[in-house]
């Protein structure tokens, strides 16, 4: 038998195969406990001599006992073959300590989308897993590395499967159907049964053999240009390069001798020609998509259809095929060494275009407080909120290069004695309005230190409610109960949208701006490089781009250092906030009930897990036509944080007015707060994640 070792390295590749051994007469256990003749035997040889399973003390494999999570989110990233270092430092759950045996693995489990906390955030490490949630993280094992195991004949159904909850039946069914859960003698699943290392054992064995007889979808090949024609493809690799290129524009031959091959062509025959949209669509869109989108693992990010024409060099015909499926993956880039930036502009350059981005350093106070906290050993946290280019785009593996975290990782080294906790709450495409209604979910929760607000694209200095709720944030932001620093990031030298709005702010508060825009100007005024080998696509910096973005919040905070150490007391007086704000700011104090409280009112809806998205590793409420939630606020305004739009809403026992966004609803705007009796109810299939208010 062969085994396939997972992997979660962050490659447009998907899968690795490998040699394994099966287990055999002369295969040898070191533990008393694992008898020959055993029902599990042969499975606890294979897991053994594979790696994925060790003994629980010397000698001692423990069969029966039962597995907790700490135990199968460990044996799932050997599972993978996942490099799982470094990971416990995001972990925020507060009974994981990051120095735990387990922590690492529990960090890849989570970014990976295999598991999610408990509503008071633990992650309960030592509590035993139930074989209704071994089967629901087997599933999305498979879903997080695009495997699809080939069904058995025939699978016997559960006798008890009107026991298995709803949050649990698809996986389950899932496993059923490849044969990797049965039922006992009786034909029961038992779902509230605790699972036993020996279940285990079994369970990845015939995963194993399961795996053997897969056939992954990214190499189906095609045996000719007709039937190229005719199929779809289901996947399609697609090479990106390093942070020097994301991709060549055009369909050259690199492009070419990429793609072809997996349909089964011959680069000598075929290549690849097309029209200027579909260049467009393939090229452009689809590296800014691919590398802007996604959380971080390696799951598909994204899916784009485009036509593609294919020329016969030997007769000229040319050949339009369907419109394929594109699911990429990210490229496993190299780690930058700031050397590397000598390869791209003089050092002078450098330097002075680092210099240009800082427009206004603003009141040091705030800044020089948390400093002087991290310089004491005091923990710190450093959040920001913004859009695509905050949450990574285009930097590279599981956003490792982002000039967010490489942002953090600088204070760290700055303050080697403290313990500096990164939070990104960036979210592509989304502007200011969306980012102050879920600050509180994403980023004020954690009580950030230092929080630096980006939306430099996708606000639009006309909008009103964006014009406003950018303010509020910033208000918001100012005020938190710990004073944390906070400044203005321009990110989008293309663009420029949001310069007017963020510098009005700036002002007003008081607060430093690092502005990527005069910087890169200057290096491209000085002919040091072009405005394309910084943004490809004219908004997302490229690796390097994001580490010049991540130098310049350096810069920022480096002088702020220098300026405190000759400050004058009363310039590291924390100023007041000004009472009146400059525009109406309705949207300013907002509180926030996430879904799990929503629940606890009248309610129909489903409270779930959120494995994906925005909210992951949180609760949400999945309402189908016909499903009402109530519950009740004392509020003016009230905004659904909510995917989907089909709803009605009733408050008070009238029609709301709705305005419906795409990440958002508001549901009321008033003048005072009111007690309000609301009432929602699903017209389709809704997710409800929280509602905002004030």
């Amino acid at each position: 038998m062969k085994k396939r070792i997972l992997t979660l390295l962050i490659t447009f590749s998907l899968l690795l195969s490998c040699c394994v051994i099966v287990s055999s007469e002369e295969d040898t256990l070191p533990f008393t406990d694992v008898k020959a003749g055993k029902w599990y035997y042969d499975a606890v040889v294979t897991v053994y001599n594979e790696g994925i399973m060790e003994g629980m003390r010397e000698g001692i494999f423990a069969p029966s006992e039962d597995m907790t999570r700490a135990q199968l989110v460990t044996i799932l990233a050997r599972l993978a073959s996942a490099d799982t270092s470094g990971c416990a430092a995001s972990l925020t759950f507060k009974d994981t300590k990051k120095s735990a045996w387990y922590a690492n693995a529990v960090g890849w489990a989570v970014s990976a989308g295999l598991v999610t906390g408990y509503t008071d955030n633990t992650f309960r490490p030592n509590a035993k897993v139930l074989r209704q949630e071994l089967a629901v993280l087997f599933a999305r094992f498979l879903t997080a590395n695009s495997i699809t195991l080939p069904e058995i004949d025939d699978p016997a159904t559960f006798a008890d499967a009107g026991k298995i909850p709803k949050w649990a039946a698809e996986g389950v069914d899932v496993m059923r159907r490849c044969g990797i859960v049965s039922g006992d003698e009786k034909g029961n699943f038992n779902p509230n049964k605790s699972a036993s290392r020996a279940e285990i054992a079994v369970m990845i064995t015939r995963y194993l053999v399961a795996l053997d007889n897969a056939v992954d979808p990214m190499f189906a090949k095609f045996d000719n240009i007709n039937s190229l024609v005719k199929k779809e493809m289901g996947k399609v690799l697609l090479t990106y390069y390093n942070y020097q290129r994301v991709c060549d524009y055009g369909f050259d031959n690199s492009i070419s001798e990429q793609l072809l091959p997996q349909m089964g062509l011959s680069t000598d025959v075929y290549e690849m020609v097309s029209t200027k949209e579909a260049l467009f669509i393939i090229n452009e869109t689809t590296a800014y998509s691919v590398m802007a989108g996604g959380d971080e693992s390696a799951e598909p990010v994204f899916i784009k259809s485009a036509p593609i024409f294919i020329r016969n060099k030997l007769t000229g015909e040319v050949t339009e095929t369907k419109r394929l499926s594109f699911t990429v993956k990210r490229l496993k880039s190299p780690e930058i060494d700031p050397d590397d930036f000598d390869k791209y502009m003089n050092r002078d350059v450098y330097d002075e275009m680092i210099s240009k981005s800082l427009e206004k350093t603003g009141n040091i106070a705030r800044f020089a407080k948390v400093f002087e906290k991290a310089a004491n050993g005091e923990p710190i946290t450093v959040g920001f909120i913004g859009g695509s280019i905050t949450q990574g785009a285009i930097s590279g593996a599981q956003r490792q290069n982002c000039w967010a975290r490489v942002t953090t990782q600088w204070i760290q080294k700055q303050f080697p004695n403290t313990d500096v906790t990164y939070v990104n709450a960036g979210i592509g495409g989304t502007p200011s309005d969306y980012g102050n209604f879920r600050a509180e979910a994403h980023l004020f929760s954690h009580e950030p230190d230092i929080i630096f607000i980006e939306f430099s694209v996708n606000d639009n200095p006309d909008d009103a409610l964006q014009h406003e709720t950018y303010e509020a944030l910033v208000r918001r932001s100012l005020n938190l109960e710990n004073s944390p620093a906070v400044a203005i990031v321009i990110s989008a030298p293309a663009s420029g949208k949001a310069f007017s709005n963020a510098m009005e702010f700036a002002e007003y508060y008081d607060i430093p701006v690092v502005n990527v825009t005069p910087g890169i100007n200057y290096a491209i005024d000085a002919g040091e490089i072009s405005f394309q080998e910084y943004a490809p696509d004219s908004i997302h910096p490229y690796e390097w781009g994001h580490r010049v973005m991540a130098d310049m919040m350096i810069n920022m905070m480096k002088n702020i250092i220098s300026l405190a150490e000759t400050a004058a007391e009363d310039e590291l007086t924390i100023q007041p906030v000004p009472d009146s704000p400059i525009t109406e700011c309705n949207y300013d104090n907002l509180l926030y009930t996430d879904a799990g409280e929503l629940a606890k009112g009248e309610n129909t809806w489903e409270l779930v897990d959120v494995t994906e998205g925005d909210y992951k590793g949180r609760k949400a409420l999945v309402g189908e036509a016909g499903d009402t939630l109530k519950f009740t606020l004392n509020a003016k305004n009230v905004i659904l944080l909510i995917k989907g739009s089909d709803i009605s809403v009733s408050i008070n026992e009238s029609p709301a007015l709705i305005e419906k966004y795409s990440n958002f609803i508001i549901i009321r705007k008033g003048d005072s707060a009111a007690e309000l009796n609301i009432e929602i109810t699903a017209t389709g299939e809704v997710t409800l994640y929280g509602v905002s208010y004030n």
